[in-house]
């Protein structure tokens, strides 16, 4: 009668193993599904890959608005010191009156609150 208390160990152990397996593949198969579906609608511009490159737009329309202001280029401070017989490494600057500023600051934010 005790054998029938007697858990079958062996048979646990294998089937632990053997669902440990077969989740990992699960979760490689997820994972090769998951990437190519990016891959996928980055190949088509049309659509939903398309609302990927909206902060690239917004970022080429603020550089397009800022058209007239006085550019200027200066010495970047926060890189790395430069190699001895090397320029430094230099960052646009574009000057802006204060009200102009907080004009396309409130614009953006109210676009964003819409």
């Amino acid at each position: 009668m005790a054998r029938y208390d007697d858990l079958n160990t062996k048979m646990i152990a294998y089937w632990a193993v053997m669902s440990i397996i077969i989740l990992v593949v699960l979760l490689q198969l997820l994972q090769a599904l998951c990437y190519n579906m990016v891959s996928w609608t980055d190949q088509r511009p049309g659509r939903v890959g398309s609302e990927l490159n909206i902060p690239a737009q917004a970022k080429s329309e603020q550089l397009d608005s800022l058209n007239g202001y006085k550019k200027e280029r200066i010495i970047d401070e926060s890189a790395p010191p430069p190699e001895k017989g090397k320029e430094p490494a230099k960052k646009d600057v574009i000057y802006i009156p204060i009200q102009r500023a907080e004009e396309i600051i409130l614009k953006e934010l109210s676009a964003q609150g819409a």
